[in-house]
């Protein structure tokens, strides 16, 4: 018994050295803050994801170390069972606490194409456009209905767009504790985990995306299908699975197609309920059918779009280096957690034996995961969201096959199961996952570590609020996207009437200046996005040429997957003018109207 003291009190001097760290980073970026473009701002940024991501360490140092005689969470559970209305305030309040953090996070700068790609779809679709009729379209329906919704009831803005993400992320949080705890019995862990997959998702984000949804309906369909196999007759389980399940049809194929196959599967091979687990299936297509109908996306049409672009999943596969070739600090950060995340699946292979149906379903979400994070061209946190969680209920349900011994110290001989003997110690990857997702979304990495051309309107520094266009009214940017703003107050109007084109990095113009979209082209040009690429690409830059546009806006002089015969035609028939961040191209002949006149001065 000395020893585990002993042991113990080691493990709090160095769990508390690691928080005074992480306070210490912390304090270090907070009081050497800088303003835009000087040097060292990039260190500062960095600094306080570190702050974050060390605050996180301290946390698992604690988790991992900290071994006491009672249980973990037991004060928690005793409030559950004593003070049922205290403890769900306190849930209530957490998920609005994750609420919040999104919202500050969805405000606060803007990728130029990522972003600019979600808002002219769903500016498209509020028009009443057809998604894969009047304009191709491989993005999840999921994606572009929840928006345009959004632009209908809301108005068309910026925060119509982080507003869903801010609603999802407090009932997720919610859902997700009360699948986790009603599956594992588990209050603290449960809890943990709960807030774990919005850390690493919608928190990352901060608008409405569709990875991050793709992933937490994953998870809820996963955790529902669980509490069915536990208990065939779980009414609450059944509606809750039926609700997750119509929610991830409108998600991401690859993600929603491998869930969905393997845990209708495991289902419906359950005596007692395969009739229902169909019936519940059977009644979410026609829902999603239907709904499809009613914004007018056509079904098969979104099914071919999917599938003339079935061979980019191999084209992104990431090799090693990739990893190391980005110019993204997270990638490496990502790609640290990866095997720790796995690691269950690993040291832990037999658990499941004679339990083909759990382990059917864990691995779906295991390997939906994993998917994700090897084929999507980038290494994101947000693509392996679901692995972590996977690996937590691996060993939270493989455990209940030997019996726990709840004590710091077990007595010679007296071992308990492997996979209980790392239930607790896995709570510490939980812990800094959740804290790498916080810091990546709270210095807006994700918008930041893009590795190519799309991160445009992300600057290091103190971002100031947008006051100079009401589609960004409360946002908070740096000089690029407020600058590009002045000069398309002063463009948009003398070629408003024409027939207009914008690049990719400008694609959200339209929707924040209320100019309509021309259908049957596409909604950005990113032409080999959307088929093989030879024939694609020669199939949409013919219609570019005929369209013949009477102005073309570029940003700055990005001219990124302009081909040979666009080059010649805008050299040949238009005149250009550069800006300080735009680059205009008018057709010859065309008379542009008189620029608006400058507002006065204040007095």
């Amino acid at each position: 018994m000395g020893r585990c003291v002993i042991r113990r009190n080691v493990c709090f001097a160095l769990a508390t050295l690691v928080s005074l760290a992480a306070l210490g980073a912390w304090g270090v970026a907070l009081l050497t803050d800088n303003t835009p473009g000087q040097p060292g701002a990039k260190t500062v940024w960095l600094a306080r994801f570190w702050g974050f991501f060390l605050t996180g360490a301290s946390a698992a140092a604690w988790t991992l170390l900290s071994l006491r005689k009672t249980r973990p969470g037991a004060r928690l559970e005793f409030l559950r069972r004593n003070r049922p209305a205290a403890f769900w305030l306190s849930m209530g309040a957490l998920a609005l606490a994750l609420a919040a953090f999104v919202r500050f996070c969805g405000m606060r700068f803007m990728m130029g194409f990522d972003h600019g790609c979600l808002i002219e779809s769903c500016w498209r679709v509020a028009q009443g456009q057809s998604a894969g009729v009047d304009y191709p379209m491989t993005h999840p329906p999921g994606w572009y209905l929840v928006g345009a919704d959004a632009f209908r009831l809301l108005g068309v803005s910026w925060s119509s767009l982080v507003w869903p993400s801010v609603v999802f992320t407090a009932v997720v949080f919610l859902w997700l504790f009360w699948l986790a705890r009603r599956l594992t019995g588990e209050t603290a862990q449960s809890l943990l985990a709960a807030a774990c997959l919005p850390a690493m998702t919608t928190c990352v984000h901060g608008v409405w995306y569709y990875n991050p949804v793709a992933a937490c309906c994953a998870v809820l369909v996963a955790l529902s299908a669980l509490c069915l196999l536990k208990n065939v007759n779980d009414r609450p389980a059944l509606a809750s699975y039926a609700i997750a399940l119509l929610a991830l049809a409108f998600c991401k194929i690859n993600v929603a197609g491998l869930v969905i196959a393997l845990v209708t599967l495991a289902l419906a091979t359950k005596r007692g309920l395969a009739a229902r687990v169909l019936g519940v299936s059977a009644a979410a297509f026609a829902v999603f059918w239907a709904t499809l109908a009613a914004h007018k996306v056509s079904l098969p049409a979104m099914i071919g779009d999917v599938l003339a672009v079935r061979h980019r999943g191999a084209e992104g596969l990431v090799t090693l280096d990739r990893f190391f070739s980005n110019d993204n600090d997270f990638s490496i950060v990502a790609l640290c957690l990866l095997p720790f995340c796995a690691a269950p699946f690993l040291i832990v292979p037999a658990a499941f034996r004679g339990r083909w149906r759990e382990t059917c379903v864990i691995l779906a979400l295991a390997f939906s995961g994993l998917h994700q994070f090897l084929v999507s061209g980038e290494t994101k946190l947000v693509s392996m969201a679901t692995l972590p969680f996977a690996g937590w209920l691996w060993l939270a349900l493989a455990r209940r096959t030997g019996t726990a011994v709840p004590r710091a110290c077990p007595a010679a001989g007296d071992k308990p199961p492997l996979a209980d003997r790392l239930r607790h110690p896995y709570c510490a990857v939980l812990a800094l996952c959740l804290s790498a997702g916080l810091g990546i979304g709270f210095i807006r990495g994700r918008t930041a570590s893009i590795p190519w051309f799309v991160g445009k309107f992300f600057e290091y520094g103190a971002p100031k609020e947008v006051t100079n266009q009401p589609f960004f009214a409360g946002m908070k940017a740096g000089p690029s996207l407020i600058g590009t703003l002045d000069e398309l107050n002063a463009v948009i109007p003398q070629v408003r009437g024409r027939k207009l084109w914008f690049h990719q990095s400008l694609n959200w113009v339209k929707a924040a200046y209320g100019l309509p979209s021309e259908r049957n082209e596409l909604p950005w040009w990113e032409p080999w996005g959307f088929g093989k690429p030879e024939p694609t690409v020669a199939k949409w830059t013919a219609r570019w040429l005929e369209a013949d546009y009477d102005a073309l806006l570029f940003h700055n002089e990005d001219f990124y997957g302009i081909s040979p015969a666009m080059a010649e035609r805008i050299r040949t028939r238009y005149r250009g003018a550069r800006l300080r961040h735009l680059t205009v191209f008018i057709k010859n002949g065309v008379t542009l109207a008189p620029p608006p006149p400058k507002p006065a001065p204040r007095p």
